[in-house]
């Protein structure tokens, strides 16, 4: 029920240090445990960063904080990434991806996106329409002209009076003191690659797999580390999502499966509506539909 997947651009790692593995609630999935609320918070921030061919990757990352202090104690990363050359070759593209990840964020180069709103009364604001002249402050309200955080990860997004910029992440925001420790020590990308491994608290699971067609591939990583596509289809645009497919991994997979398209998918402009089924011979299917808000 699985093919092999031979063109691989979209990956997914998730990894947490091994110190933290003797505290349940450092793991991104205890969010709605109401023992670990108590003494953490847990949030999802949308990081991107420039590869060595210059393309920009995405990087989902689930971050748990200490409330008592505020130190940013855990982070799982998920990668959705997408290459130009050599795609086919699965070991070479996760070493690149983590050699690109390590040295961006040793060179302070990751970054989150963030919609700016301009003030018409202090600026000429362009649009799909064109650029009025400024506003006169008696017509015109003085509300915007400040930073907000993208309410989605739509790199497309853009709107009268607004415009998405960049904006550079701390360290302290995007990675533990361990994960940090770990990445500035790697001295190539097979050493980064072994170094995050070696911290994993779970094998990697799934993939998402952008084509170079602009297909959406949904694959699931063996024993070998290698992503196998799923049997079924993936559709995936900036307004919605369709996603069908099966397999003959038991009840657990289908289940971890759908919440990892659920996280995501069903994140601020998407809402997402999933179902699934197992028979007793293990064989399950899944289905996910999004729609824009």
């Amino acid at each position: 029920m699985i093919k092999k997947l031979l063109l691989l651009i979209g990956v997914c790692f998730l990894f947490t240090p091994t110190p933290t593995l003797a505290n349940a609630c450092l793991d991104s999935g205890q969010s709605a445990n109401q023992v670990c609320q108590k003494d953490y918070a847990y949030d999802l921030l949308v990081m991107f960063f420039k590869d060595a061919n210059n393309t920009e990757q995405k990087v989902h990352a689930k971050r748990v904080r200490e409330k008592s202090t505020g130190e940013l104690v855990h982070v799982d990363y998920d990668f959705i990434a997408s290459c130009k050359s050599n795609c086919g070759n699965l070991d070479a593209v996760i070493t690149d991806i983590f050699w690109g990840f390590r040295n961006a964020h040793v060179e302070d180069r990751i970054y989150e996106k963030v919609v700016y709103q301009c003030d018409p009364t202090m600026e000429v604001c362009c649009d799909k329409n064109g650029c009025p002249e400024i506003y006169d402050s008696n017509t015109a309200t003085k509300d915007s002209g400040s930073l907000k955080k993208v309410d989605n990860d739509n790199q497309s997004m853009q709107s009268s009076g607004r415009r998405i910029n960049d904006k550079n992440l701390e360290r302290a925001d995007r990675a533990s003191a361990i994960a940090d420790r770990a990445l500035k020590r790697g001295a190539n990308g097979q050493d980064v690659k072994m170094d995050m491994q070696a911290l994993n608290v779970q094998p990697m699971k799934f993939g998402i797999t952008n084509t170079l067609g602009g297909g959406t591939i949904i694959c699931a990583f063996n024993n070998n580390g290698i992503c196998e596509q799923l049997k079924g289809y993936a559709t995936v645009t900036d307004k919605m999502v369709d996603i069908s497919l099966d397999h003959n991994n038991g009840h657990e997979f289908n289940s971890e499966l759908d919440n990892f398209l659920n996280e995501s998918y069903n994140r601020n402009r998407m809402y997402c509506s999933s179902s699934s089924n197992c028979e007793y011979t293990g064989q399950c299917s899944l289905t996910l539909t999004c729609s824009q808000h």
